[in-house]
């Protein structure tokens, strides 16, 4: 494929750009990332150029570009990149960008509206709950296990065609830049592709950057890793020139295998689906049955554990004291692992031993609830459940005793819409009367809670990629919803990255919650 090569000077820096003979009608712009160059992009480009003109950019200080006499911002980064696709004649193109390349993409789209009706971000960075140096270069290396030897040794003659001086000066503008609020005020389809090894571009902060942005979003989990776009470049390129289905949801490497639908849920024709329709698939019950031999584990240990997660014991975190409230039949200290972690966190954390096994009605539970809140004198604290712990800690928001003690809820796997467990036997007699009987979408007091979108705003729902007791998922309406890269019911809760983002999120509610509010009079 021959390139052709064009410099252009944009505020005392060089850009490059190798542009094909293609079809100009159809034309795809490529930004590289951190530490790269549009050399990396080869195996992509040779896909695309099959279907129409391509232009790489090399941004100024990588590949063969000079470095500027100073840092660059991504807006700059950004900006650049559109006056040097206007010297080139660009127009309606798709513009695609791999890892810091697509903060350049989003931010060339927000700084230009119409530039753009198609975005391709390919493993999009930084994810919000991880923002932090080391735990970046930490996911970098443990995705890097995953690359082939092709893929990995591309990236390295890239990394040394670089220089380590400009990605060190470079790098804080990438960890800085508020992606997931830029791609907020563009309106053009984006589709988010990441290798369902890439650790630094989970599903999880696909999906949310899919929620944030303006206008239509697909979300697509190919092979690989964070250099996908390299080691499967053809799945990848069929997902760029293909057609763009906002309702097609997410697409993952197992889908056909694991029987579950494209959106990451069970294939159905309509409603709430049952466990058994999920549990067909061979693998889906290797998944389940993996998931209750880690609930039984994990609830013989609470039944052995001594209580050293002291309810109420000062820490010294500058964040909000904890409310740690199980799930059906978990007793107090089955959550005493995440109890644990959060008190070294520095975190105040309090069980409510009053609900016991969690086998108590919906108003039951709540007035128990609230009496320990009340007797310990909690304030301002943020409520972690799990399943059914979830619907008790919304009924607690709801009830204006929570008034000054709880601000919101971060909680996992509950089932806000019920659960169809076994559809027909969950309608029978005994079970109806039973405390499984909540989970019926029918039951009046969940109906009643459904019906209260108030407080939705003050949640966040965690979602497990699968979910064997709760087949319809875990999506509330209003809330902050977040689907997490583990499998299974319950593993989440004892799984140290849900903790990470537990924690996030905590702080997150409690920063929200003091933040000054604005009163708008009419």
């Amino acid at each position: 494929m021959h390139l052709t090569s064009t410099t252009v000077s944009v505020g005392g820096s060089q850009l490059q750009a190798l542009t094909s003979d293609g079809d100009p009608a159809r034309t795809f712009v490529l930004v590289h990332g951190l530490g790269v160059a549009s050399t990396y992009f080869e195996p992509l480009a040779e896909a695309l150029g099959r279907a129409g003109r391509l232009v790489l950019l090399n941004l100024p200080g990588f590949g063969p570009t000079p470095e500027p006499d100073r840092a660059l911002r991504i807006s700059q980064f950004a900006a650049m990149a559109r006056t040097a696709a206007a010297e080139l004649g660009v127009r309606d193109a798709v513009w695609i960008g791999h890892s810091m390349g697509a903060q350049v993409v989003v931010e060339a789209a927000a700084q230009e509206p119409g530039l753009t009706r198609r975005m391709a971000l390919l493993s999009p960075v930084v994810d919000v709950l991880h923002r932090r140096t080391r735990t970046l270069v930490r996911q970098f290396l443990q995705s890097a296990a995953h690359e082939p030897p092709a893929s990995a040794a591309a990236s390295v003659r890239a990394f040394l065609s670089c220089g380590p001086r400009w990605m060190v000066e470079t790098f804080p503008a990438m960890l800085d830049y508020p992606i997931e609020d830029r791609i907020a005020v563009t309106t053009a389809e984006v589709l988010l592709v990441a290798g369902e090894h890439d650790l630094m571009a989970p599903r999880r902060w696909l999906e949310t950057l899919a929620e944030r942005a303006g206008g239509p979003a697909r979300v697509a989990v190919v092979p690989g890793a964070h250099q996908a776009m390299h080691s499967h470049a053809d799945e990848v390129a069929e997902l760029i020139v293909g057609p763009f289905d906002p309702e097609a949801g997410v697409a993952t490497p197992d889908d056909a295998e694991s029987g579950r639908g494209v959106d990451g849920g069970p294939r159905i024709d309509g409603g709430l689906p049952s466990a058994w329709s999920v549990l067909r698939s061979p693998r889906s019950v290797w998944v389940a049955a993996k998931d209750w031999t880690v609930a039984l584990r994990d609830q013989f240990l609470s039944l052995r554990a001594r209580d050293d997660g002291t309810p109420g014991a000062p820490g010294t975190c500058t964040g909000p004291a904890v409310v740690l409230i199980p799930g059906i039949l978990e007793n107090p200290r089955y959550l005493l692992p995440l109890q644990q972690w959060l008190t070294a966190q520095g975190h105040t954390v309090h069980q409510v031993p009053a609900l016991g096994w969690n086998l108590r009605g919906l108003s039951a539970s709540v007035t128990r609830g609230l009496d320990a809140l009340e007797q310990l004198g909690v304030t301002d604290a943020v409520v972690v459940a799990h399943s059914k712990g979830g619907l008790i800690g919304k009924a607690m928001l709801l009830h204006p005793r929570s008034q000054g003690a709880l601000t919101g809820m971060v909680t996992v796997a509950t089932p806000f819409s019920g659960s169809q467990l076994w559809n027909r036997v969950q309608r029978t007699f005994l079970l109806r009367r039973s405390p499984l009987g909540l989970f019926h979408p029918e039951h009046p007091e969940l109906a009643a809670l459904i019906a209260e979108r108030e407080v939705n705003s003050r949640i966040v729902s965690l979602s497990p990629a699968f979910d064997q007791m709760i087949p319809g998922g875990s999506h509330l309406d209003g809330a902050t919803n977040v689907r997490l890269d583990v499998k299974g019911h319950f593993r989440p809760v004892s799984d140290p990255s849900v903790w990470e983002i537990i924690h996030g999120h905590v702080h997150r509610l409690a920063e929200n919650a003091a933040a000054p509010q604005t009163v708008t009079q009419s």
